[in-house]
């Protein structure tokens, strides 16, 4: 074999190596991040279907309210349906709907250098060091054969690795949410238990 054949093999197993250690840090980095995301979006589905339980109890509530003290005709008692159905539709739609197909396609919605913004407010220590580390991602897609950016990466995202990025998001700030929610709840069965003809009128 000849020294030029050598060192092209040489240089073809380097690059094979640069490019499995850069896809090794890569999915490191991404499989956290999207981690954070899906739980981003989880808690606003948990926010918005509890906010909008609440509207739509509430709404419930005032509209049998006032049909239940005040002697309304049927072309009013008509508009007042259609008034709450309207408002049941859109709670569905943007704290119900919406927010699950987020979910669902979490990836859709948000990217990675946007979820390391969110991130970064949580965890300030590593706001500039995250988001660069994407930024040099990026930079070694088009330069795949740079070693010293390959060891950069690698050393920050080692770094990075112990910090579980799903803590910036606190699913248990919901419990203010759900204690409105309970007491609206509560209210709704007291009413129909202790005042039937108000939910049936």
């Amino acid at each position: 074999m000849t020294v030029d054949y050598l060192l092209s093999l040489r240089i073809i197993n380097l690059g094979v190596m640069f490019s499995e250690e850069k896809e090794k840090y890569n999915h490191i980095l991404k499989d956290k991040i999207e981690s954070f995301i899906k739980k981003f979006y989880l808690n606003r589905l948990i926010q918005g279907a509890l906010i909008g339980a609440v509207i739509l109890i509430l709404s419930f509530l005032i509209f049998n309210g006032i049909e239940y003290f005040s002697w309304l005709s049927g072309k009013i008692r008509l508009i007042l349906f259609i008034t709450l159905i309207s408002i049941f539709s859109i709670v569905a739609i943007f704290y119900f709907v919406i927010p699950l197909v987020n979910l669902i396609r979490f990836r859709k919605k948000i990217s990675d250098k946007e979820a390391a913004v969110l991130i970064g407010k949580f965890f300030p220590e590593i706001k500039d060091k995250l988001l660069n580390t994407l930024q040099l991602n990026d930079e070694i897609n088009n330069n795949s054969d740079n070693e010293l950016l390959i060891a950069t990466i690698e050393q920050r995202t080692k770094n990075l690795q112990p910090i579980k990025f799903s803590d910036a998001v606190n699913l248990k700030e919901n419990y203010k949410y759900l204690k409105i929610f309970g007491i609206a709840f509560i209210t709704l069965i007291a009413l129909i238990i202790f005042f039937p003809d108000f939910s049936q009128k």
